[in-house]
């Protein structure tokens, strides 16, 4: 999907968090992912630390919100949450 419009914009699939926790996060070995991430009803994810994280770092940019993907490929978690915005997005054709 690296053709799309979105490009690698962070689109909130929790996949850099599903690898490995950043120094705020801790690890839930039955889940296999941070366990502050958080899903959303849509379907994305959020930290569940964001706000104190942001209020303590100072000027790092560990972890990198919304920083852009670098995992863009082979990312099914990506993909998904990709398709689910360009469905809300596409406009019907009239005919």
């Amino acid at each position: 999907m690296g053709s799309t419009p979105i490009g690698s914009r962070c689109v909130k699939c929790g996949f850099c968090c599903k690898q490995v926790p950043c120094p705020w996060g801790t690890w839930d070995n039955v889940k296999h992912q941070c366990s502050f991430l958080e899903r959303q009803q849509d379907g994305t994810y959020l930290c569940g630390r964001y706000a104190e994280i942001v209020a303590e770092r100072s000027g790092d940019n560990c972890p990198a919100f919304g920083g852009g993907c670098s995992s863009t490929l082979f990312n099914r978690d990506r993909d998904e949450i990709i398709a689910k915005i360009l469905e809300r997005t596409a406009t019907p054709m009239v005919g």
